[in-house]
């Protein structure tokens, strides 16, 4: 269950509109409708991340969805970056890539690896497999995530 029975907020870091938005629909009947903030690459992920602007008031995720083909600062920095901060680190990443790359950043402390499925039927599917998981069944043992 989610700590404290408070909603899970997710970060998804995705440049892909298309993609990000077959996610935002396919949540909508899940615990984690309404609290996705989306990213549309990987140094506005890392300015969330940190609070910095503007990005302040920014939630801290308990859990973050991140492509690994994204401009600018690709998705395999920002796992890298997330792991190599102490406040960052516990934060479970889970890889949603079509990538052939994908497997390598899966055992570079990704949580979980996902293949982007096709259309809003393949992104509602894996939404409620990662909602059933991570909103039911995880118990968080970081208070700093929590």
């Amino acid at each position: 269950m989610n700590p404290h029975n408070e909603r899970m907020t997710v970060l998804l870091v995705e440049d892909n509109e298309i993609d990000a938005r077959m996610v935002l629909r396919a949540s909508e009947t899940s615990s984690l409708a309404n609290s996705i903030h989306v990213a549309s690459d990987g140094a506005r992920a890392l300015a969330y991340l940190r609070q910095q602007p503007p990005f302040t008031d920014a939630p801290r995720p308990h859990l973050g969805f991140l492509d690994l083909n994204l401009p600018g600062i690709d998705g395999r920095d920002v796992l890298a970056e997330m792991k190599a901060d102490e406040s960052l680190r516990q934060i479970p990443v889970i890889i949603m890539s079509s990538s052939t790359l994908a497997e390598a950043s899966y055992g570079n402390d990704a949580a979980a690896l996902v293949t982007k499925p096709v259309g809003l039927e393949g992104f509602s599917r894996v939404i409620d497999a990662l909602d059933k998981f991570w909103c039911e069944l995880v118990t968080y043992c970081n208070p700093a995530v929590s």
